[in-house]
């Protein structure tokens, strides 16, 4: 079991110093509210308060406004569409009563989590936040964050169990290689150059029209017979003006549209008319290409093994949730923007 279960909130509390401890209190919902599993309670269905019911216990809307709050921090951090916000609805309730089938199953399988880990996370937050002015305020909290990462460590005990996955032989190694040939393809690349006519960020339209005119005469300079890589050691603000503006090979991909699609429509040791790009007007010269490249079995075996393995743990971990689910009554009711 990982000694770190805080995962990314972990990243989190040591970029940004206790101030970051809140927002992770806010994210898992401690605080005003309690962390402990709100336990079924007998309940009419066609009570107003109630938003669903898994084998009987339900789900009421303030219990899952207070959830999709939480879910909504953590999937949207710049705002988004209504749209968005009504799929991440839906998601966030589906997440909710997974989370009581599986916190059921764990009770089923009385399943212990790792007490040791949590208290070594624990005492980690006292070590590097303990001589802070606020810590006593927080440290109130320590209980309920206590009991939150040893359900977590529960939780990754049952699905390590279940995502249990035997070591595969080469002929499975083989087949998922050849499978899934396009995993291990190296895109076709372009070798490059380039001549970077600068414009400040803070350029005025003069100083882009100066720009653009001059990356038009030295346009003119190539088409007459200059050599594109003098051009660009003398001229170009890019960092490869040193080395003639050898950008060396480039996957398809990696470049803007609008730069692709000039380059496809020269041959090769040509160059491409100027291309207005954000830090100023580009051209770019396309020396040569190299086709796409399946890389050898022997060469990506290990990333071969990695993706086999994830991809059957994943499949196992879905099948997992869909026997769950299939197996429990479920209802969800029509509440308004509650609603699936």
């Amino acid at each position: 079991m990982p000694g770190h279960l805080l995962g990314s909130y972990a990243q989190l509390l040591a970029k940004q110093g206790i101030a970051a401890l809140w927002t992770v209190l806010l994210i898992l919902g401690i605080g005003a509210l309690s962390l402990e599993t709100v336990k079924a309670q007998s309940a009419s269905p066609v009570s107003s308060d109630i938003l669903a019911l898994v084998d009987g216990e339900t789900i009421s809307v303030r219990e899952f406004e207070a959830y999709f709050q939480r879910y909504l921090r953590q999937k949207l951090y710049h705002g988004g569409s209504q749209e968005r916000v009504r799929e991440l609805r839906s998601e966030a309730l589906d997440q909710m009563i997974l989370a009581r089938l599986v916190a059921r199953e764990i009770e089923r399988r009385n399943i212990d989590g790792n007490q040791q880990a949590v208290e070594e996370e624990i005492e980690a937050l006292k070590q590097r936040y303990g001589s802070s002015d606020r810590w006593a305020e927080f440290q109130a909290k320590l209980p309920a964050l206590r009991q939150h990462l040893y359900e977590k460590s529960r939780s990754d005990v049952l699905k390590a169990r279940i995502e249990e996955v035997a070591e595969p032989d080469e002929s499975d190694l083989m087949r998922y290689y050849e499978g899934n040939l396009g995993l291990f393809t190296q895109p076709e690349a372009w070798s490059l150059s380039v001549i970077l006519v600068g414009v400040p960020p803070t350029a005025v339209s003069q100083e882009w029209r100066v720009a653009e005119t001059k990356s038009q005469d030295l346009y003119t300079r190539i088409l007459g017979g200059a050599d594109f890589g003098v051009i660009a050691k003398a001229e170009s603000n890019h960092e490869s003006a040193a080395s003639n503006g050898s950008l060396g090979l480039t996957h398809k991909g990696q470049l803007a549209p609008e730069i692709e699609s000039a380059l496809e429509t020269i041959a090769m040791g040509e160059a491409t008319p100027p291309i207005k790009v954000l830090e100023g007007y580009a051209l770019f010269k396309k020396h040569g290409v190299r086709p796409a490249q399946v890389q050898p079995f022997t060469l990506v075996r290990q990333r071969v093994r990695g993706l086999y393995l994830r991809e059957k743990r994943k499949q196992q971990w879905d099948q997992f949730t869909k026997d769950l689910k299939a197996d429990a009554q479920i209802t969800v009711y029509n509440r308004g923007d509650a609603s699936e």
